[in-house]
């Protein structure tokens, strides 16, 4: 059985209607429903951290280290502006 993607909205819609107001109306199932929401979020972020933390794990060990492009602008600007001051203070004695 295949559930048509408008009829599966109308049916979220309505047991996000419910659940609001049974939130409103009970304030044990409001914190039951936070905890369990924290919970839930706690370990999607666990589990986003850990594939980020593998991914990077991964990617350090194919890719040799080079410093990315940004920090090679920030270099290059360090560089030249030193460059520049000794200009003026070679001109301006």
């Amino acid at each position: 059985m295949v559930i048509k993607p408008k009829i599966h909205a109308d049916r979220r819609k309505r047991y996000d209607l419910k659940v609001k107001l049974k939130r409103l109306s009970l304030t044990t199932f409001d914190k039951k429903y936070k905890k369990k929401r924290a919970k839930v979020k706690a370990s999607y972020c666990q589990k986003q951290k850990e594939l980020m933390e593998a991914s990077a794990a991964a990617s350090s060990l194919a890719v040799p280290a080079t410093p990315s492009a940004k920090d090679l602008r920030k270099l290059e600007g360090a560089k030249r502006r030193r460059s520049n001051t000794g200009q003026l203070k070679n001109e301006n004695p």
